[in-house]
């Protein structure tokens, strides 16, 4: 299959290309988006150790303390592990979001990392102000300087990412034949699905400070 040249991403070795692809496709979701995330939340190093000095969240999607203590491991041994076997830590960070995770639109995949409260949400609903602990530690986020972290600035760096990858010559990727078949199976149907939602349902703009 091919995939998305995402910045760092062809860098890495074809076994963890491999791997990541496999298990995105087991979810349903595109694995060139969570790479994009991936290269985002990592400084495009796709490193399973890198760590925030400041909130020590760690690996490849930077799983925070509490996070990782909630699915049953730490940060100290997400550290250890290599970039395959952090892989199933990030599948199993992403299951519990599929359902609200639409398949073909990059920014639900970084907002399921960033902040899942705000899948789906307007571009413009604020998620942190200046002066909040939240926007200090993300303000290069703040796409127009305007002392707001919004769900726009958010899905805007990630889209960015997937724009300038859109340039490139895809990478080719090999993953197994079945699982391939049943898993772009499956994203059809989820694709057809959101569209006849879609075009049933009036998304009224709103810009309101997220209380979840």
């Amino acid at each position: 299959m091919r995939m998305l040249d995402i910045a760092g991403l062809s860098s890495t070795p074809e076994s963890f290309r491999s791997a990541l692809a496999e298990m995105a496709l087991s979810l349903g979701l595109d694995p060139s988006y969570i790479a994009a995330v991936m290269a985002i939340e990592t400084g495009r190093t796709f490193s399973p150790s890198i760590q925030n000095p400041y909130t020590r969240a760690t690996g490849l999607i930077q799983f925070m303390p509490a996070t990782a203590t909630a699915m049953g491991t730490t940060i100290d041994d997400l550290k250890r592990m290599s970039a395959v076997t952090q892989l199933e830590w990030v599948k199993r960070f992403f299951l519990p979001k599929v359902s609200r995770i639409r398949p073909n639109v990059p920014g639900d995949y970084y907002l399921a990392v960033f902040y899942p409260a705000a899948i789906g949400r307007d571009p413009g609903t604020v998620i942190f102000s200046r002066g909040e602990t939240g926007y200090m530690q993300n303000a290069g986020l703040d796409r127009n300087g305007d002392g707001l972290i919004t769900v726009g600035d958010v899905t805007g760096t990630v889209d960015g990412v997937v724009a300038r990858a859109q340039q490139l010559p895809p990478l080719e990727v090999t993953v197994g034949v079945s699982l391939l078949a049943w898993a772009f199976g499956g994203l059809v149907v989820t694709l057809v699905g959101y569209t006849l939602y879609d075009r049933r349902h009036q998304v009224v703009p709103l810009v309101r400070r997220l209380t979840t």
